[in-house]
């Protein structure tokens, strides 16, 4: 089967260290372009996976054919009209749960990065592929001054919408999976339930708290700004620049009331 090991596959930019350009010995290539349609040479919104482990190097053919074939069964089957079936259709290669998170997580704190850019999928040796785990926020929670960054009030999977000159595209996967009541349903039970408790109000917001009472109080704050004098001074790609760390802090937490506040009341609708 080619199998025998757990897989890591990343969607992202390349880096210099990895290869100038996508290649066979470092990626693969969905079939589909970004809205779903099949791949034709001059698209523009070509996805690309990354191998992340096993590494590149290191990953044998086998391997890079088993794991291919994973997604591109995937991808198929998302495509395909019987789609919705829970036998048949997508379900049969995804956890759902972790593809529910992964959204809220990321529609959350509005990653402008979300879905495209540093984004992850494992599958253990057996078992279904999963999202996750989550990485790279620093371009989110309305720190970005660009298609959307810092709106509270727009759904970030539909990043395609809002820029479409950008090289790296959202994959057809989102839009797709939200024309499924089954997955509709679940993302909004499982807002709602998070709601109740890890995501409340007082939840997120003592944690803020105690975070800024710690890094206040052990002296890093201030260590942290003498050492990079950024407060009051635009950093790319800063939606906001406040005076201070107080400012700046104000801001994260007005943003965020709003952006919870609006998903509560717009998630019905997705």
């Amino acid at each position: 089967s080619g199998d025998g090991t757990g897989y890591i596959i990343k969607i992202d930019k390349l880096t210099g260290e990895v290869a100038d350009t996508y290649n066979d010995q470092i990626s693969f290539l969905s079939n589909y372009d970004s809205s779903g349609d099949s791949l034709n040479d001059n698209s523009l919104s070509k996805i690309h996976f990354l191998y992340h482990y096993p590494k590149p190097n290191e990953i044998s053919l086998d391997q890079k054919s088993f794991i291919q074939n994973i997604i591109h069964q995937f991808e198929d089957a998302l495509n395909k009209d019987n789609f919705k079936d829970p036998f048949n259709g997508y379900r049969r290669f995804i956890d759902v749960d972790s593809f529910v998170d992964f959204f809220i997580l990321n529609e959350l704190s509005n990653n402008v990065d979300a879905y495209r850019l540093s984004t992850f999928i494992h599958k253990d040796i057996s078992g279904k592929l999963k999202m996750g785990p989550i990485w790279d926020f620093n371009l989110a929670f309305g720190n970005a001054n660009y298609c959307n960054g810092d709106a509270v009030d727009k759904w970030m999977f539909k990043f395609n919408d809002y820029c479409q000159g950008d090289l790296w595209k959202v994959p057809f996967w989102w839009k797709r999976l939200l024309e499924d009541d089954f997955f509709k349903a679940k993302i909004i039970t499982r807002w709602f339930d998070l709601r109740q408790n890890t995501f409340s109000n007082d939840s997120i917001f003592q944690l803020l708290n105690s975070f800024v009472v710690k890094l206040k109080t052990s002296g890093s704050i201030d260590r942290n700004f003498q050492r990079w004098q950024i407060l009051d001074k635009w950093i790319w790609p800063n939606a906001y620049v406040g005076a201070n760390y107080d400012e700046e802090i104000d801001y994260l937490s007005t943003w965020l009331l709003n952006r919870l506040q609006w998903i509560d009341s717009n998630i019905e609708s997705l």
